[in-house]
């Protein structure tokens, strides 16, 4: 299992940090456009996800995986966020199964599949000009991070221009 995961990651490491830049297909940035989630609904408690979750749930539905039942992107309320980000949790759609956890804003879904699944990166500030890039894909049972990276300065600014021209989910106002 290590090995297939070591795989995996020089997999996604090329894919992503390849010189063409990837592509990427939706960033949700988590400031707005947020619903309130039921989890009974989704058949989990507040302590599923979390060991001391919050009072509320908020998110958003898209299909990740294609499979036209849309998974269901979970954060908690802004209050449970601090400056690095946000506490993210991912719910397929179909099976109901907590498939991630994450820590970062904004989460940025990559065109890239493996497994189904598309490659996820977050970023999560360190200070206004530097932060951690991570990358993510599924396993077939779960998302796990096979790289992380420090961006400063010129990185940082650079990344986030790239991210003006992607459709995106709760962005600033």
């Amino acid at each position: 299992m290590r090995f297939r995961s070591f795989i995996l990651g020089i997999l996604a490491s090329t894919m992503v940090l390849t010189a063409e830049p990837p592509e990427h297909v939706l960033v949700a940035y988590y400031y707005s456009d947020l619903k309130e989630v039921d989890l009974s609904a989704l058949q989990l408690r507040a302590g599923d996800l979390s060991p001391e979750p919050p009072h509320t749930f908020l998110g958003f539905e898209v299909d990740l995986n294609g499979d036209s039942s849309p998974e269901h992107i979970l954060r908690g309320p802004p209050d449970r966020c601090g400056t690095g980000g946000c506490s993210i949790w991912v719910i397929d759609g179909k099976t109901k199964a907590h498939v991630a956890s994450f820590f970062g804003r904004p989460l940025i879904v990559h065109a890239t599949k493996i497994n189904g699944w598309p490659v996820l990166s977050l970023y999560a500030h360190s200070s206004a000009t530097s932060g951690t890039y991570s990358t993510h894909v599924y396993d077939g049972g779960r998302y796990r991070q096979v790289t992380s990276v420090t961006l400063y300065d010129q990185a940082v600014s650079d990344l986030f221009a790239k991210l003006e021209s992607v459709p995106s989910i709760g962005r600033a106002k």
